[in-house]
């Protein structure tokens, strides 16, 4: 399904950067940002493009609660990560509630809605919940039936979190984030790093939000300080890295379609789930 996914979000980007403008549409880069013209007799969205520093780096790990000596945060669960819990002395509640991962524990798939069933507990949230949080309530729960109850929680299967790493890297990837924090290095790590031929390394996106409230963030990856800020700078569910190509890249162009096209991503995210 990857390989699915990734084909398509790779013929859309050619088709964009390759393309001319459709009907209807206008951009223009003017001092760093993006202006798009959504259709005729529409207003114009500038959409800046900001540089990524120290002080934006220092905003985002506030923004996103991550501790700066580790830079971590314990992992929120959502819809289709799969947890598995084990009641310990008392493998009936396993048994009989559902599939089971090899160690006997039971494996529970998050819905849509962020929740979850147990036997005595009954369907709970746990979408935004960390395992700790879901281990006490649990154990809170059940110890108005069990006596001395132990509760353990993990996730087996990360798939709430996606981010996608396309352009000029070795290996165009989509990854399910499997902690609390993934920094932009790390990501194009999973790439296989940006192509040392083909790649311009001053032009390192970060493309953030919907078409409703696009968000562009850029990395000169020549800046003497651009591995400490790639170590460093945050992504979030659903960002996409992209890396420009050597020469003149046309990638605005993608900018100012991306948005207007009704979700690449969603769409691409729609993919990789048949």
């Amino acid at each position: 399904m990857k390989r699915k996914f990734l084909l398509f979000l790779s013929v859309v980007v050619l088709q964009m950067v390759g393309c001319a403008l459709a009907p209807g549409y206008r951009m223009a880069e003017v001092d760093n940002a993006v202006s798009v013209e959504y259709g005729k007799g529409t207003a114009e969205k500038k959409v800046d493009i900001v540089p990524i520093t120290p002080k934006l780096v220092a905003q985002q790990i506030t923004a996103q609660g991550i501790d700066r000596n580790s830079m971590n945060k314990p992992y929120q669960i959502g819809a289709n990560d799969v947890l598995a819990i084990t009641v310990w002395d008392h493998p009936e509640l396993t048994e009989v509630a559902g599939s089971q991962s090899p160690n006997g524990a039971l494996e529970r798939v998050v819905d849509a809605n962020g929740t979850i069933y147990f036997p005595y507990v009954g369907v709970f949230n746990v979408k935004g919940k960390t395992i700790a949080q879901v281990r006490e309530y649990l154990a809170s729960k059940l110890s108005k039936y069990l006596e001395n109850v132990q509760v353990d929680v993990t996730i087996t299967k990360y798939r709430s979190k996606p981010i996608y790493v396309v352009g000029e890297v070795r290996d165009p990837t989509s990854h399910y984030m499997n902690k609390g924090v993934v920094t932009l290095s790390e990501a194009l790590a999973l790439a296989g790093g940006v192509n040392p031929v083909t790649a311009n390394t001053n032009k390192i996106y970060v493309i953030r939000g919907g078409k409703n409230n696009p968000r562009i963030y850029k990395l000169n990856g020549s800046s003497p300080i651009a591995l400490n800020l790639a170590n460093t700078f945050p992504l979030e569910p659903n960002d996409v890295v992209y890396v420009g190509t050597a020469g003149v890249t046309k990638w605005n162009r993608v900018f100012s379609q991306l948005w207007p096209s009704a979700g690449v991503v969603d769409s691409a995210r729609g993919v990789v789930g048949k």
